[in-house]
């Protein structure tokens, strides 16, 4: 955690956390919950505790504790997004009556990703990574090292976001000019092209009143990258507001003229919802402590083919007949298999010369 260097500009002491490789929305998950002292039990506890129980699984070894617990948000993310997690069935019933359809429908978007990375991981034969892939689709979303790594570094929609910033006790707000019209259908505050000079006004009352607001949180979305607004000002001549904002990547305090933004700018709002979380993250450190001792015995290539019945399991009894079968010097034997979570086949294949020492 880096000191700000504008403390002025940063009234609430959102503090400032470096990103990895695309985890800026992580980051910027942490750094808008640094701040919760409404909650019995601080989340940095809890994630600190969540961190040391997962801590067998994680391939990167990162010193800096705020980095390290972005692996924590990313094992939850995992968890919370799919539908085959039943120790989690609590979270996904409470995401579900908080955003109804709408969590669903990620839900969905997630599990046909996650599809199409297994259909391309089989395509490049990397059996091994697919297999990870396969164990959190088949086996109720079992999270092997590889799996955590490889979905650490992809981009985070801003419903995931919401999703992590309702389980820290701040709950989305849809845009506050017109709650009943979202406009780009996400709930953000932006910029219209057509309507920009009246946009600009709202923005302006709407982002000053929010930002002195102890109990708010914006979440800024740059392009396609996640930021912490901290706070606004006016330029020393007061002709125009600025926006003041902890971007993870430098990672550096920057400030942007209000004028400056554009249609592609959007601010998502957050209030603390004084939810009783901690009893939430109770049972979720409940539910890690069981499922993590099956995890870590999959850190093993091996260990996962055996739970998955690996690819070749098929061919078997058949290789064992031809290698006993003194008549026969050498033989390829092929299979195509139907896997049983999408329309979509694995192949394999294993071929001997018997004159040839076997390695």
């Amino acid at each position: 955690m880096l000191e700000q260097k504008n403390p002025q500009w940063n009234p609430f002491g959102i503090p400032l956390i470096p990103q990895l490789f695309n985890t800026c929305g992580l980051s910027t998950v942490l750094m808008l919950t640094a701040k919760d002292s409404h909650l019995p039990q601080n989340n940095r506890v809890f994630l600190s505790r969540v961190l040391q129980h997962i801590q067998p699984i994680l391939v990167d070894k990162v010193e800096n504790r705020e980095i390290s617990l972005q692996y924590v948000l990313q094992y939850l993310l995992l968890k919370i997004e799919n539908p085959r997690t039943s120790n989690y069935q609590f979270i996904y019933k409470y995401l579900h009556g908080i955003f109804g359809h709408v969590f669903v429908d990620q839900v969905t978007i997630h599990t046909h990703l996650m599809t199409q990375k297994m259909d391309f991981l089989n395509k490049m034969q990397n059996f091994s990574t697919y297999d990870s892939y396969r164990l959190y689709m088949e086996k109720k979303g079992l999270i092997t090292p590889n799996l955590l790594r490889n979905e650490m570094f992809t981009m985070k929609s801003d419903l995931e976001i919401k999703f992590l910033m309702e389980i820290f006790g701040f709950q989305f707000i849809p845009n506050q000019f017109n709650p009943n019209d979202s406009g780009d259908g996400t709930g953000a505050l932006y910029m219209s092209s057509k309507k920009r000079k009246k946009d600009y006004e709202k923005i302006q009352i709407l982002l000053t009143r929010i930002s002195s607001n102890p109990t708010y949180r914006v979440l800024y979305g740059v392009h396609s990258h996640w930021v912490a607004l901290t706070g606004m000002s006016e330029d020393e001549n007061g002709g125009n507001v600025l926006i003041h904002y902890n971007d993870p990547m430098i990672p550096e305090a920057k400030t942007i003229p209000l004028n400056e933004i554009d249609e592609t700018h959007r601010f998502y709002v957050f209030k603390d919802s004084e939810s009783k979380v901690s009893s939430l993250w109770g049972k979720i450190e409940q539910v890690i402590t069981q499922e993590i001792q099956v995890e870590k015995n999959l850190q093993e290539t091996a260990a996962v083919e055996k739970v998955l019945a690996s690819r070749e399991e098929v061919n078997i009894d058949l290789v064992k007949k031809l290698n006993n079968d003194d008549r026969i010097t050498w033989y390829r034997v092929e299979s195509e298999n139907q896997e049983s979570i999408h329309n979509h086949s694995a192949y394999a294949s294993l071929e001997r010369d018997k004159h040839q020492p076997s390695e």
